[in-house]
């Protein structure tokens, strides 16, 4: 039905979608009052609105930024780079000049517009965040009329809780090598899953440490005492925490002893368990 090979589908591997997979696809851009022949994407983010989602995602968008040496002047063919986030909304774009002028100017496709199946049909983001895996669309595979020259690759990338954070796509309006640009993404993809899973980690230490604080502020302790306190509960020993604050591990065992005097305790355990139970 929609003129592909079993051939094309072997070397598509976990990226091929299927004959039914596209049905269900295009059903559903049909049902959200999609035309085949609109001349660009439905929704796009503007004003307050847009400077919001950006400063949402500045960290994303640096590290593809940094990263950005990885394919400048690697393509000698038109093409795009998206992220889209978990509803389709375009957080990064980048690619040849003409490519980004085009998609801006019109097929209104930009920073802050929704590559998702209400606001493009199906494409390979939609179609990624509806089948919750890779995928890779060519040519009609595309709802909107004004992608039938494209090939489309995308690939989820995941929170530190397996969750969908950002979608990366590369797309471009000329036959390409397309099984030749996906170890590049999943390079790139795999690159952005580390240092994202990294900020989650970041996140989840500075919040843990914030009730740790706040739960010994309960109880009557020095700032050093809140201090030895703080590393004594994330179960570090007399020479860790010496080496951290900067004092003799003697002073570390007086700073314990105090704190177990105040917190009405007598050992490690029961330190942690009495400041857990208050958290």
């Amino acid at each position: 039905m929609f003129n592909r090979t079993v051939n094309d589908r072997m070397l598509m591997g976990k990226y091929s979608v299927s004959d039914t997979e596209l049905i269900q696809l295009h059903e559903r851009s049909s049902l959200e009052g999609i035309s085949k022949q609109a001349e660009g994407v439905r929704y796009r983010l503007q004003g307050g609105l847009l400077d919001s989602f950006l400063e949402r995602n500045k960290n994303l968008i640096q590290l593809m930024i940094r990263k950005k040496s990885l394919y400048t002047n690697s393509f000698h063919f038109p093409y795009l780079i998206m992220l889209a986030d978990h509803n389709g909304v375009v957080q990064y774009i980048d690619g040849d000049e003409e490519s980004v002028n085009e998609a801006d100017s019109r097929f209104n496709i930009g920073v802050g517009s929704s590559m998702g199946i209400s606001s493009a049909g199906t494409n390979a983001i939609s179609a990624s965040i509806y089948l919750k895996r890779p995928t890779c669309l060519m040519g009609m595979h595309h709802y909107l009329k004004i992608f039938s020259s494209w090939v489309s690759i995308c690939i989820p990338i995941y929170s530190s809780k397996d969750e969908p954070l950002t979608y990366l796509m590369f797309a471009s309006g000329h036959k390409i090598p397309y099984l030749f640009l996906i170890p590049f993404l999943e390079t790139l993809a795999s690159y952005l899953q580390t240092e994202v899973r990294k900020y989650d980690l970041k996140e989840i230490e500075w919040l843990m440490e914030e009730s740790i604080e706040r739960s010994l502020g309960h109880y009557n302790l020095s700032n050093r005492e809140k201090e030895v306190a703080k590393y004594w509960l994330m179960d570090l020993d007399y020479r860790q925490i010496a080496d951290i604050v900067g004092i003799s591990e003697h002073t570390v065992r007086v700073y314990v002893g105090k704190i177990n005097s105040k917190l009405g305790v007598k050992s490690k355990a029961s330190f942690i368990l009495k400041v857990l139970i208050g958290i």
